[in-house]
């Protein structure tokens, strides 16, 4: 059904094509981000996932409108979903507009382990294993060493749950003993003993 709030959008759609055949990455860029917030505030959470996924997926779109939309996402509305269920849908739509994009590296990886910690606390770390065990995050190279160390060892930890050793193992060794080595990393290098142990 067609309604005002579709019509806004559309006409926002408009001048997001507009702006986006002329290059004019600011102005796209606060579009893109509006499209979301206003579809965030009027409660329409299926279509703000699905105008992400759009705006992310369309052909020729520039870096900065979806950086922003994915950061507005992820930091700002996230915490604001009402349910848990809206939680797992948004961290499913997340992770489908960062992946494969170098640039969105990080806030792939954050959306991953995310999801993987809510299944953990719903019961289902068997599900959450599957999932951050086909990551290989050590070939991400805009992470920092202390994000992929903790991601590592979340990967550990899951994989030690189900008692899979051998995976374990080959997962630990993906951390080297210079980057537990540094500075502000002690709390992960016990960590990591503990779980070698």
């Amino acid at each position: 059904m067609w309604t005002d709030f579709l019509e806004q959008i559309n006409d926002m759609m408009i001048e997001e094509k507009a702006a986006r055949q002329v290059s004019d990455h600011v102005k796209l860029a606060e579009i893109c981000t509006r499209i979301i917030q206003i579809s965030f505030d009027k409660n329409e959470l299926t279509k703000m996932r699905e105008f992400l996924l759009v705006l992310c997926k369309r052909r020729g779109q520039a870096k900065k409108p979806v950086v922003e939309m994915v950061a507005l996402c992820q930091n700002t509305l996230f915490p604001k979903l009402p349910t848990r269920n809206e939680k797992y849908k948004m961290l499913e739509a997340l992770r489908e507009a960062c992946e494969g994009k170098m640039f969105l590296e990080k806030e792939y990886a954050s959306a991953t382990k995310t999801l993987c910690e809510y299944l953990e606390a719903d019961g289902k770390a068997e599900e959450g294993t599957k999932i951050i065990q086909e990551i290989q995050i050590e070939t991400y190279g805009s992470l920092e060493t202390k994000d992929k160390v903790e991601f590592i060892l979340y990967q550990m930890k899951l994989v030690l749950m189900r008692k899979d050793f051998v995976r374990c193992q080959i997962l630990s060794r993906k951390i080297s003993k210079r980057h537990l080595s540094e500075v502000g990393l002690e709390a992960l290098k016990i960590q990591y003993f503990l779980f070698m142990i």
